[in-house]
């Protein structure tokens, strides 16, 4: 498998919560590769950080209270896949 910074940073990549596009998205979610590769091990670590983007670094409205934010499923369906990279 890839090396898992360039693996993460393709699943960002494909994530794109504030629409800047996938070739902008894997320059702007760099930054962050860091620390999520830190929190693979832990899931609520991972999904609390992730949680932290979308609200506080992207200002995206994210609400982790509702089931039914647009960014609900997204933010569910790159986690597994950030975790299922660890296997």
């Amino acid at each position: 498998m890839e090396n898992i910074f360039e693996h993460i940073n393709d699943i960002l990549s494909d994530w794109v919560p504030i629409n800047v596009g996938r070739n902008l998205a894997k320059d702007k979610y760099q930054k962050y590769i860091p620390t999520i590769v830190k929190r693979l091990k832990n899931k609520n670590d991972l999904i609390s950080y992730l949680e932290h983007i979308l609200t506080d670094e992207l200002d995206t409205g994210y609400d982790k209270n509702n089931d039914k934010h647009k960014h609900k499923q997204e933010l569910d369906r790159i986690i597994q896949e950030m975790l299922s990279s660890q296997k």
